[in-house]
Order: structure tokens, then sequence, then C-alpha cells
């Protein structure tokens, strides 16, 4: 595993630095300067684990059978505990050296590649290498120091100055007291927890995990200052998110279905999902937020049950989780309940199908349950999103080859394609239902051209190009590699020790679907590539390092106690790195939380649910604007407005009213130039005279610029102000309402809202 890992990754490193070298970045779409270069990236992906993984596993193994066949066979563990000691330090050494570019990494793994090709070259010989046989005795010590430079490499991938030196500290002194202690438990034994007592430990950690997760404030109040600026401007950017989600939700609430009055982005299950939660709790900011809190906590509590059904102890298990919620929650660059659609809500599906397939390995008198819900998870896929749909069902794949590979070789193939076709059978019946429900509900079938359009637009149109260039030495490379490694390691396992997947079924079972699902996540930080993304796709990376650990701590993958230390050592140590570098997010973070808030008093937790259920306005034009739709327009569920659609949004969910214009949120509907020419024309010829429209003073500007001749909004919309910004569709409405009515201002405030009355044109 080693040799495959480290040559494997060797390799990928000459392609990387190459390709930096070779592929000039390219300005971002609207976003200059930042630059990107997503083809490569995309690219580099696929070579990694569809060509580089998968030779390694097949040319590195028999490399290692005949090293070990031959008379320097003994001297093997040593080589590669040489060669991953000498790559880590052409790593460091390249990260070190002035500039730190792709240029001197290329010559430094250059130079690696010489000296391992020749090393391999002269242990692989039918000659007897008396150096190597002399050096045998150094192998523990040569492994102990390749552990400390892998250790030391990680370094090279995050900024020294963000890490805490408080936690580190105690962290060194804690992995001391931790390795005595278990080498003293292992040799005298602990005594067991009673099952029942057991059971409610594992409940009070989850318990603990829905007081620690949710954040209960999300927009911070914005002052005077930087910090206040800080808080407004990370408010705004919150709110244009959530919006993409707000907005087709609150149309669904008034009537309007997915796929045939509104859509949305981020698929079809979300929407219909969020719009059965609001009919539970008040639709707004905060409580969508705390939803996505909820939707976490689900998420880590599940991640906790695979791994005590795995076999991870409860200390072991209940410390990782810990060290998510720091690391990867606390640490966002947004709080929990900021930006939905990089958590659960879009990508937590995979996690039903990894539990479920867990239990059957565990209790397999469960099997028959566990596998209808792995089925319904990836039938519930299907009508989810395309990035559900394929995560979910990539993760069941994985798990359906790992359980055809156990099970008889004659109808192993046979097995593995009825459990798939059930599979796919399973999606396309949840799409007639779907497309049933929506005939029969809303009188029309549903147009998925609108949400291809979507995905044609965000995968090959001018939004494809709204990403960014991985930050140099990005902490996701470790991530990508801990990835591959454990594939590595499962393969490995599967082809040469077939008796340990049936000793440690659940924890084999677990391994394949977290790492699976890991590393189809991934994919998500490579189109994105900024590091604020990774924490949202390294929570499998946590499961799998853990379920790793406790495969090596209760001897499954060896009886050597040293070995067993030693891994324990390194797994703490790289806890304790990760610890160190989020440390600070924890005075930032926790203090927001149910238990904080709780340990605060009854007062300080209730007020923050109030503020969750009735937050203060994000826009300061809001309110004004809520103030003229209940004094205009008292009795209708539906306006006719016209407003930026954060502006819009925001007023239509603080009135309790919906859009009688086909928009969902206006901004998100113009990636896929929806509403159509016959959209808008249905809607606008729907208009009676008399009706009222709220739009700003700066629209009746933009009307007045639009009746100019020969401007048709669609084709060439007028460049707009942030604050008058409307899009080219909400143009081209305007401009058609203004062809057929006279808009006689009724109402108007301070800030700038009017609301209008449309009259006949004679």
């Amino acid at each position: 595993m080693a040799l495959v890992v480290t040559l494997g990754l060797a390799c990928f490193a000459v392609v990387l630095a190459v390709t930096l070298l070779l592929v000039a970045p390219k300005p971002v779409y609207g976003l200059a300067p930042l630059t990107q270069r997503q083809d490569a990236e995309s690219t580099l992906y696929l070579l990694a684990f569809g060509l580089i993984l998968p030779l390694a596993l097949i040319v590195v193994p028999r490399l290692a059978d005949g090293i070990a066949a031959g008379p320097n066979g003994g001297g093997l563990a040593l080589v590669a505990a040489v060669l991953i000691g000498s790559l880590m330090l052409s790593l460091l050494v390249a990260r070190a050296l002035p500039g730190a570019n792709a240029a001197e990494a290329l010559g430094m793994f250059a130079l690696w590649w010489l000296g391992a090709v020749a090393l391999l070259a002269r242990a692989g010989s039918t000659r007897p290498w008396a150096t190597l046989s002399r050096a045998a005795p150094l192998t523990s010590s040569a492994w102990a120091l390749a552990a400390g430079l892998v250790l030391t490499a990680l370094l090279a991938f995050t900024s020294l100055d963000s890490i805490s030196l408080l936690p580190l500290g105690i962290g060194i002194g804690a992995i001391l007291i931790v390795l005595t202690t278990h080498a003293r438990s292992v040799a005298l034994g602990l005594p067991k927890v009673p099952k029942r007592w057991g059971l409610a430990i594992d409940a009070a950690i989850i318990l603990l995990l829905a007081l620690v997760i949710p954040d209960l404030v999300i927009f911070k109040p914005a002052g005077v200052g930087g910090v206040g600026l800080e808080a407004a401007y990370k408010a705004a950017i919150i709110q244009f998110h959530q919006d993409f989600l707000l907005g087709p939700a609150n149309q669904v609430l008034a009537g309007d279905a997915v796929l045939v009055n509104t859509a949305s982005q981020y698929g079809i299950g979300p929407i219909y999902f969020l719009a059965a939660w609001f009919q539970l709790v008040p639709i707004g900011y905060g409580t969508l937020g705390f939803l996505d809190g909820i939707l976490y906590v689900l998420e880590f509590a599940s991640g906790y049950c695979v791994l005590r059904i795995a076999g991870a102890s409860r200390v072991l298990a209940s410390g990782a989780l810990a060290l998510a919620v720091v690391a990867l929650l606390y640490n966002h660059l947004y709080p929990v309940g900021g930006l939905l659609q990089h958590g659960p809500l879009r990508f937590g599906l995979p996690m039903v199908v990894i539990l479920a397939a867990t239990v059957a390995a565990r209790w397999p008198r469960h099997e028959r349950a566990a596998t209808i819900a792995q089925l319904l998870a990836v039938g519930l896929s299907a009508i989810w999103a395309l990035e559900a749909f394929a995560y979910t069902l990539a993760t069941f794949a994985a798990l359906a080859c790992l359980d055809a590979y156990i099970r008889a070789q004659p109808r192993r193939l046979r097995w593995l394609a009825r459990r798939l076709a059930t599979a796919l059978a399973i999606c396309a019946a949840a799409q007639l239902a779907f497309t049933g429900a929506t005939l029969a509900l809303a009188g029309h079938l549903p147009d998925w051209g609108q949400y291809f359009a979507y995905l044609n637009e965000l995968l090959f149109g001018k939004l494809a190009d709204i990403t960014y260039d991985f930050a140099p030495w990005s902490p996701g490379l470790p991530v990508g590699v801990a990835y591959a490694a454990s594939i590595v390691a499962i393969v490995l396992v599967a082809l040469r020790s077939r008796d340990l997947i049936a000793r440690e079924r659940p924890a084999l079972v677990a391994l394949t679907g977290t790492t699976a699902y890991g590393a189809v996540l991934f994919t998500y930080f490579v189109n994105r590539s900024s590091t604020d993304i990774l924490p949202y796709v390294s929570f499998p990376a946590v499961l799998i390092g853990t379920l790793w650990l406790a495969l090596l701590l209760r001897g499954s993958l060896t009886q050597a106690r040293q070995v067993r230390l030693g891994g324990l050592a390194f797994g703490l140590s790289v806890a304790i790195l990760t610890l160190a570098v989020a440390w600070s997010a924890i005075g930032a973070r926790f203090p927001d939380t149910p238990l904080a808030r709780a340990a605060a008093g009854y007062e300080s937790l209730s007020s923050a649910f109030h503020r969750l259920w009735h937050p203060p306005p994000i826009d300061p034009r809001a309110p004004a604007g809520e103030r003229l739709v209940d004094r205009y327009l008292p009795r209708e569920r539906r306006i006719l407005m016209l407003l930026p659609s954060d502006l819009g949004t925001e007023i239509l969910i603080r009135s309790g009213r919906a859009n009688e214009l086909p928009f969902g949120d206006p901004f998100e509907d113009s990636f896929a130039t929806f509403p159509t020419v016959a959209d808008i024309t249905e809607a606008v010829d729907a208009i009676q005279p008399g009706d009222r429209l709220l739009l700003q003073q700066g629209g009746l500007h933009v009307l007045a610029e639009l009746r100019q001749p020969s401007r048709d909004p669609l084709e060439h919309p007028l460049s707009l102000p942030p604050s008058d910004s409307l899009t080219s569709q909400q143009q081209s409405v305007l401009l058609r309402i203004g062809e057929r009515f006279n808009l006689r201002v009724i109402a108007r405030d301070m800030e700038g809202l009017v609301v209008a009355s449309l009259e006949p044109r004679r």
C-alpha cells in the first residue's frame, strides 16, 4: 500500500507541476482579476482517479512482489519507508525554496524519480544487496522518520500563522498521555460498559451534537466600523445564496409547481422539502438557516452511528466527531445555516445509503429493510438534484460491488447486475411518480428543459467559468490523497486479505461507502477550488481516518504492538494539527450554539430562537416595502412585483406574499433565460386593468428608456446600478406592461419604492 500511494502520488505531482507550467490561467467571467484553470483541474482529477490510481494498483503490487520474492526481499519495508520519507522531503524542499513555484517542485520531483527508479531497480535485481541487508535493522526507525516527515509535509499545505500554539502544545502532551494509557489498557484490559449504559452514552453524545452544531445567529448585526461592514457583507452574501432556495420555495407555498411555474438550479427535491419545512415554521432566512443546522446534526449523528456500528470505540468515535465539528463546521468562513448549497441539503443523501449498508453488514437479519432504505435513498436522489443523484448512485454502486465481490464466484456478476438494475428501476419509478404528481396537481407535465438549461449554463456556459484557481499549495491536495489512499487500501485488502473482509465486514462496508462518497464529493471542491469549500467535502475523510484507525487499534490489520501505537500516534498528531489550525474559530462560533446560549440562561436561548423565527431585515428597504404591500395590496396572496432579486424576495417572505409574475428568484431564473418569451407574454396578458405593481422609482426611469424604439431587453438589456438591478427578463416584463398600461403612481416612500396602478393605455 505504501508503495502504491507513494509512486502514484509522485506521478501525479509531476503531472500537476507540468500542467501548472503549461496551462495559463484565464480571467473568471465577471470577476476579473480572479483567474481559473477549471478544464485543467477537472482533467487532473480524472487522470488521478481514472488513470494514475488504477495503473498504480496494477503495476506497483507486482513490482513489490518481485522485490519480495528476490534476494533483497527482506529490505522491501525499508525501501518503502525511504521512498515515502524522501518524497516528503522533496516536497518540503520545494515548498521552502524561494518562490515555491511549479518549476522548482517539478525539478525536485524529477530528482526524486531518478533516485526512486535507481533504488527500486537495485532492490529488484537478482543480485543480493549487502548494504540493504545491513540496513534492515533500521526499518522501524526509518518508518518513524517517514511518518514524521509526512506530518511535517502537511505543514506545507497550511499557513503557519493559522496554527494556534496553545492547543498544539496541549495536544502533544495529550498524545503522550494517551499513548501511555493505551499501552496499559491493552496490557491490563478495561471493563466494558453495560449495553444499557452504553446506549445512553451514545444518545447523550448525539444530543450533544444537537446542542453544539446549529448556529442560532447566522446573520450578525451590522454596526459601525470594519467589523460591522464585514458582517453586512457576509449577510448580503448569505442572503444572495439563500434567495436561490427561498424564492422558488415561496412560490411553491403559493401553489406553483417546480418545473412548471418555477425552478431552481439546486434541483427539485430541495424546493419541495423546503416548502414542507415551511409548513411547520414561518418562511424566512432564520428558519431556513436553522434547518441547515438540523440537517448537519442528522449527518453528523449518522456518521457517529456508522463509526459505532462498524466497531469504533466511543472514545474514538466521539473524538472524531468533536474534531469534525470544530474543523469542518466552526471553521467555515460562513456559519452553519449560511450557505445551504454546500451542505447536507444538497449532498447528504449518500450518508443514508452508507448507514443502511453498515447496519445490514452488522445485523444481517435487517438486510432486507436496509436494502430497501438504500434503494429508496437512490430513488429519492433521482428527483432531488443531479449532484445528489450522481453522488448517491456512485456510493450505492461501490457498496454493491463490494457486496458482489464477497459473494460466491458463479453468481457474482449476475447478482451485481440485478442490484444495479433494481436501483435504476427505482429511479425510473421515482421519475414517473414525480411526473404523475405534477400533472395531477398542476395540470402540466414537468418541463425538464428548465432544469437542463441550468445545468447547461452551469456546466458548459458562462457560469461554468465562475470558478477559481486552486490556492498555491492548497490543503485540498492532502484531502484528495487521503481519499485515494483509502481506495488503495480497500482494493488491496479485497485482493490480498479476503479473510479480513469476513472478520470485519461492517468496517469494510463503512469504509467502502465513505471512501466512494468522499472521492465523488471531492469533485465539488475540484469544480469550485476555493479553500473555503474544503471543509464541506472533508467529513467523509474524518470518518475514513477513524475507521482505519479503529481497525488498526483492535489488531485487525496487524498484531504488532509497536505498529499499532505508531498508527495511533500518527492519527492523533494529524488530529491535533487540524485542531490547532481551526482552534481560533471556536471563540467565534461556539457562543452562537444552543449549548452556549442555554448556559447563558433561558432568556438568551429564547431570544435567539425568536430572532431566527422573526429575523431583523437584511435590506433596510424591506420593512418599507412590507408596509406598502400591507397597505395597498392587503388582500392579495400573490402580487405583481418587479424589484431586484434580494430585495424583492425579502419583501415577499416578510409580507407573506408570492409573486404573480413568473419569477422565483429573478437573478437565478436569468441563468436559464427563464421566463421565456411565451411565459412573459402569457403572464402580462393575464394582468387586468386596475391591478397594482410594486417597483422602484428607478423602475419608472427604466421603463422610459426601454420605450425607446428598437430596444429589446432580452437581446440588449439596460445596464443598471445594483440598487436598481433588473434582469433582462424583468425588463422585458416591464416593457410589455408599459405597452399595455399606463403606470399611475398611487404611493411612494422614502426608500424609493412605489406602488403603481395599471390603467389601460388610450
